[in-house]
């Protein structure tokens, strides 16, 4: 099961640097929540407008980022991803509109074409991250039964 819980400082630093390397302050406010069990390193939604009222701002972002995976990725591997991920977010200046689109493939045109390869490379580390993880857990898991 998943918990949502504040993102380590760690985190959200590196989502605020790369927001700011790519201008996207001038749109919306960045929060970055840690949510374990994620399938995904990143994950970037526009918030609710029930969210936006109880949080009393207007054009907010969420970035969900699964900090298990986060930890065992190389720091270069993790600004890619996470540029990658938010390449999806754009304003739409006719419609006075904020969007969050999210790349079919898990790579973004922008991120390929900016990081090649690399980029590639790094969301086969998260791949192998999530079955180190899932390795993990199973294997407590059996050892917890095995006690009983």
């Amino acid at each position: 099961m998943s918990k949502i819980t504040k993102a380590s400082d760690d985190v959200t630093n590196a989502i605020q640097n790369v927001v700011d390397k790519m201008g996207l302050t001038l749109y919306a406010r960045f929060f970055a929540l840690n949510i374990s069990g994620q399938k995904q390193l990143v994950k970037v939604t526009k918030a609710s407008p029930t969210t936006e009222y109880f949080s009393n701002t207007s054009d907010s972002i969420i970035v969900y980022v699964n900090e298990e995976i986060y930890d065992m990725l190389e720091p270069k591997q993790r600004e890619m991803l996470i540029a990658n991920a938010l390449y999806g977010v754009d304003y739409d200046d006719e419609k006075d509109k904020l969007n969050v689109n999210q790349p079919e493939l898990g790579i973004s045109m922008q991120g390929y074409q900016q990081y090649g390869s690399d980029l590639v490379d790094a969301a086969e580390a998260v791949q192998l991250a999530l079955q180190q993880l899932k390795e993990r857990k199973e294997e407590e898991k059996a050892a917890k039964k095995k006690k009983k």
